[in-house]
Formats: C-alpha cells, structure tokens, sequence
C-alpha cells in the first residue's frame, strides 16, 4: 500500500515540473521578447534583466534573476512552515528558474501585443492550473504573500499578492512602458481564469442545491438513490407566510445538476430551488480531506 501511495504521491512532483516547463514557454515565447511582465517575481526577473542589458557590462538573465529572488523567501518559510510542508514549492521554484534558462527564446510574436497577450496569458493560465491541482507552487509572490498572512492573521492571501503584483506592474509601466503594461493585465486576468477553468474540469465542477418543498421525504429518497447522492433536512420558517418550511441542502456534480432539477419538478412542480456553485466541497462522494492542505 504505501508503495501504492508514493506512486501516486510522485504524479503531484512530476506535474509540478511540466507545469513550470509550460508556465516558461509562455514567459521565453511570448512574453520576454513583446516586454507583457507577467506580474510576481518573473516580472521583477524581467525589469532586472532589462537594467542589466542597459547598464551592467554583463545580463543577468530572467531565470537566475527570478532564483536570486526566491531563495531567501523559501529559507524564511522553511523556517517558519517547514521543510516537509515547503517541498513541492522548492520544487517548483527551482524547476521553474531551470526552465527559464534552458528553454529557447522566440521573437515571433514580439510585435504583436495582441497575440502575446492572449496566448501567453493562456499558455500560463494552463500551468497554473496544473501546478494548482498538483498543489505545488512556483514560489514567489504567492510565497511572500503567505510569509505576510502568517505575521497579520486578519489578511488573506487572495488579497495580498493582487496587491504586489499589481505594483510590480505599475513599476513595469515605468520600464517598458503603458501599452505592454496595459496588455499584461489582460494576460494575467486571461491566465487567472484559465487556470480556474482547467481546476474545475478536472477535478470536477461542484453545485449545491437548496430546494424548499413539502415533498421532501420523497425528493430526499430520490436524490439518495437515483442520484446516489446524500441530502441534510433543515427546519426553516417562511418569513412572509410564518408557516415552517422544509429544506433540503445537497451538492452534486455539474452533470447531475440537471437530473437533480428533473427530479424535484416531477415530483413537486411547486418546489422552489435554488442551485449555486461550490467552490471547494470536501468528504465522502466529493474531493477527500488532504493534511496537507489543512
């Protein structure tokens, strides 16, 4: 078993590594040669580059740039978090400024900002997802902004590292002007929702159903054993009628949102149901509790 385990274990590093390769292509393809910083530290790695070409007698390259800035950020969450929990970000950052210096450069899309934003924004968008599912990390600002969460509790992380990439593109329009700057926005909000897409098909898109019938013994026993899913009964009060309601709360997946909807009108055409999404829904029939996520 455990050597069942470690297998599957090792998907998570080697996906880390090919979704790095991924997030450089578009970064040595695309990016670099129409000046679109990406946001983070790549885009920091960039601005460095460019100071280097212009006044230093040698480069200092976008991958060593962006490992020069890594390393006392991941020595400092070692530290505080851990070598066990900080392996797969090591990984990731290290592999990440590897693939950056290896890999070719292009300027085939150099004068076209346009296309540079969009298939580079989507290009990355696909290795954040990746790296995402294999719940790894490159590092960088996502690193900083936990460092930052971990000394200000009341701050989230969803809303530090907007922050700081968002003055890493502000200082980028300084550098290489408001037009690329401009076309980098699009490609990091194309890349964001990129990876959100790619997070939700595969690991399965989730709605929750709230469904205010009469008839809630007979939709429960058909949500339980037509749709094989289970269902939670919560006593409510109508506020405008002051009569006691049943509700029934569930969750399934998208592909069975519409047999859940089926099934509730036939048997109550009265029922009034409201489906939403679920953005992360964890336990038995859905994605199993990770320790290392907690």
């Amino acid at each position: 078993m455990k050597k069942v385990l470690s297998k599957i274990k090792g998907i998570d590093y080697i996906l880390v590594v090919i979704s790095t390769c991924i997030m450089c292509f578009s970064v040595n393809l695309f990016f670099e040669a129409a000046n679109i910083v990406p946001g983070g530290f790549t885009g920091l790695a960039m601005m460095v580059n460019r100071f280097s070409k212009a006044f230093l007698p040698f480069e200092i390259s976008t991958g060593l740039a962006t490992l020069v800035f890594n390393i006392p950020l991941l020595i400092i969450s070692i530290k505080v978090r851990g070598l066990k929990f900080m392996t797969k970000t090591i990984l990731g950052a290290l592999s990440y400024s590897f693939w950056l210096i290896v890999l070719p450069h292009s300027t085939v899309a150099a004068h076209d900002l346009t296309i540079s934003a969009l298939a580079g924004g989507a290009m990355m968008g696909v290795g954040m997802g990746l790296i995402l599912l294999a719940k790894g990390s490159t590092g960088g600002t996502d690193t900083l902004a936990a460092l930052i969460q971990k000394k200000f509790p009341y701050l989230e992380t969803s809303s530090i590292y907007p922050v700081i990439d968002g003055i890493i593109v502000i200082v980028a329009m300084w550098v290489f002007g408001v037009l690329p700057s401009l076309y980098a926005i699009l490609s990091v909000i194309l890349s964001g929702r990129m990876a959100n897409w790619l997070q939700s098909g595969v690991r399965g898109h989730v709605n929750q159903a709230f469904i205010i019938t009469m008839k809630y013994e007979e939709i429960s026993d058909g949500i339980i054993h037509l749709l094989d899913r289970g269902a939670t009964l919560i006593e409510a009060k109508g506020m405008y009628t002051h009569e006691n309601r049943h509700i029934l709360l569930c969750a399934v997946s998208k592909r069975q949102t519409a047999d859940l909807r089926n099934l509730v009108f036939s048997i109550d055409p009265a029922a009034f149901v409201i489906v939403s999404d679920a953005k992360d829904i964890r336990g038995e029939g859905f994605k199993a509790i990770n320790a290392e996520e907690l």
